[in-house]
């Protein structure tokens, strides 16, 4: 799947693109499936409201092949101008009613400062499981602010610890004026829409008034150019991969053809 010129120019403008409809409902049925197996085996506690199950491309079938899909590779590709291999990916369940929120991040930062990801030459892409609406916590972006770089985070933060406890990894004065600069934008679609969004735009998510889940699915495509270098302490694989191998897709019907997937983990 290759993205049209002016979407790539959007891209470069905003640091986000949404796309509605990327995966057919029936792709979704199967795909939401995997998505509360994973989470039901694997979820590791709850982190600001959110039940996550990290590198669920490297123990769900279903998984690795979304990961390797070409409408998520290939404009990946498209954007970076080079191959690439899967950084991270998790899954997301924002609980229902929950009043936590995710604080305003970069996810370069933690990347570059904690990882040794030499520059910010990845793509971050968000599906939707479910519909995202406006009441179950949607992402928050600041479109544009991937143009100012890497910002500064307030004296008090610590990129280091937890998301939960980052409240200012970026100083509030900063998140003033780019909010007064770019403003705010939440995409918002029925399941199967998805958001590519640049590694350097800040962004957060609310509360989930809703009695459901709100489910995604995130992953990070780095250039294979841009792999990780040495560091002293690195993190584990599920959270920062070394296997800088180059993705080779799958088909793209190959949750139209296939009958059935399993749990492998």
């Amino acid at each position: 799947m290759r993205l049209t010129p002016t979407q790539v120019d959007e891209f470069a403008e905003r640091g986000l693109l949404f796309i509605p409809k990327l995966f057919k409902a029936k792709e979704m049925r199967i795909l939401k499936e995997g998505f509360d197996a994973a989470i039901e085996q694997h979820a590791e506690g709850v982190q600001s409201g959110v039940q996550i199950a990290m590198a669920p491309h490297a123990k769900n079938t279903i998984f690795d092949l979304l990961a390797r899909h070409p409408r998520l590779v290939e404009p990946a590709m498209q954007l970076l101008g080079d191959r690439v291999y899967v950084h991270r990916s998790k899954l997301h369940a924002k609980l229902p009613l929950t009043r936590e929120f995710l604080p305003w991040h970069q996810d370069y930062k933690r990347w570059h400062l904690s990882d040794g990801m030499p520059a910010p030459r990845a793509i971050s892409a968000a599906l939707f499981l479910v519909d995202v609406t406006e009441f179950n916590g949607p992402i928050v972006f600041i479109p544009g602010s991937h143009r100012e770089g890497m910002l500064l985070r307030s004296p008090a933060g610590n990129v280091d610890h937890a998301l939960e406890y980052r409240h200012y990894d970026i100083a509030e004065e900063t998140l003033s004026r780019l909010v007064q600069t770019y403003g705010l934008e939440a995409p918002k679609g029925p399941a199967g829409s998805a958001v590519l969004f640049d590694i350097n735009v800040a962004h957060a998510s609310g509360a989930n008034f809703t009695a459901d889940p709100r489910d995604i699915f995130l992953i990070a495509y780095n250039s294979v150019c841009n792999h990780l270098l040495p560091v002293a302490s690195p993190r584990e694989d599920d959270q920062a991969s070394r296997c800088f191998d180059p993705i080779e897709c799958s088909a793209d019907d190959i949750f139209l053809k296939s009958r059935r997937f399993r749990w492998t983990g």
